[in-house]
C-alpha cells in the first residue's frame, strides 16, 4: 500500500502558501502566510489531481477556471455535471525544479 502525504505548495518568490476554504461547492485558491493553517495542505494520492485539506472531509481538488488565470478548489464530477466545466480542468502533473 502507497502512502501519501499531504503538503504545502508554496511560491518560491513571495514565500506564501496556496490556501483554499471549504465555505461553498466552489472555493477560491490565494495565496496566505505559510502558517500550517486548515486549507494550506494538498494530497497528491490520487494519481493527476491535488486534493485539497483532507480535514475538509471532502473530494475537493485543485483546478483552474476554464475562462480565467484563477484556481479553485471544487468536486470534479460536481463542477462536470451541474456547471459543464470539464474534468481536464481538474489534472495536475508533477514537474520537479531545481
Amino acid at each position: 500500500m502507497t502512502s501519501y502525504t499531504q503538503h504545502q505548495l508554496k511560491s518560491r518568490t513571495r514565500d506564501l502558501c496556496l490556501t483554499t476554504d471549504n465555505h461553498t461547492d466552489r472555493n477560491a485558491g490565494w495565496l496566505s502566510a505559510c502558517v500550517g493553517r486548515l486549507g494550506q495542505h494538498w494530497d497528491n494520492g490520487i494519481p493527476d489531481s491535488l486534493r485539497s485539506d483532507t480535514f475538509f472531509n471532502t473530494e475537493n481538488t485543485l483546478r483552474v477556471s476554464p475562462t480565467s488565470t484563477a484556481v479553485y478548489s471544487s468536486n470534479s464530477a460536481t463542477d462536470y455535471v451541474t456547471y459543464d466545466i470539464p474534468n481536464k480542468t481538474h489534472f495536475w502533473w508533477a514537474t520537479a525544479h531545481s
